[in-house]
């Protein structure tokens, strides 16, 4: 298997020591973070495999709920993932051409903690034990909320990774409806990612 991306939605605390572990730290990972979504390609294969995890509510420790999936084309350069929170759900949302998206499996509802708290956005690689991988993204980042980055000072409390050089940040507008207003939505596009050459 070749390296995966991972997209995440992490309560305002966790620090980037808490969600950058190594393969065999991946469970620790899920265990600090709200909800994933990540893709899978085997090198020879047509074929794409999505994972999506979410807490589940009113669980002590945390239980994730899985939805699996899979599809019959490889996801290379020019597909996307999206991983939205809107109205206390959850859903993650696939694209082979950026442009019509599918949404995978069900929507999942939050616990109450983190149906309209911040929460920090962001992604990882899984790398699959490869030394190393190869991969151009664009992430889109829609919030109902300001949208800001930081200075890359205090890196546990600002969205210092993401600026008009490496992202498009948006201000969504949205109704009156304060549960509509609380909506954060992470889309990372694919540029020539998983190459047929990247045999790692």
């Amino acid at each position: 298997y070749q390296p995966n991306l991972v997209l995440f939605l992490a309560p305002s605390d966790v620090t980037i020591d808490d969600v950058t572990t190594n393969d065999n730290g991946f469970a620790f990972f899920e265990s600090m973070v709200v909800s994933w979504f990540k893709e899978k390609i085997y090198d020879t294969m047509d074929h794409t495999w999505f994972g999506f995890n979410t807490r589940i509510p009113n669980t002590e420790p945390p239980e994730l709920r899985s939805q699996q999936k899979s599809t019959s084309w490889k996801l290379m350069g020019g597909g996307s993932l999206r991983l939205r929170r809107e109205n206390g759900y959850v859903s993650a949302f696939h694209s082979e051409d950026s442009v019509t998206f599918t949404q995978m499996g069900d929507s999942m509802e939050l616990p109450d903690a983190f149906k309209t708290a911040p929460l920090k956005i962001g992604m990882r690689m899984k790398r699959e034990w490869k030394s190393a991988y190869n991969m151009s993204l664009l992430p889109t980042i829609v919030s109902g909320g300001p949208t800001t980055v930081g200075s890359g000072e205090n890196p546990d409390s600002e969205v210092y990774s993401f600026e008009a050089a490496n992202a498009d940040i948006y201000n969504a507008a949205h109704s009156s409806d304060p549960t509509n207003g609380i909506q954060i939505e992470m889309a990372i596009y694919f540029f020539q990612a998983h190459t047929d050459k990247k045999k790692l």
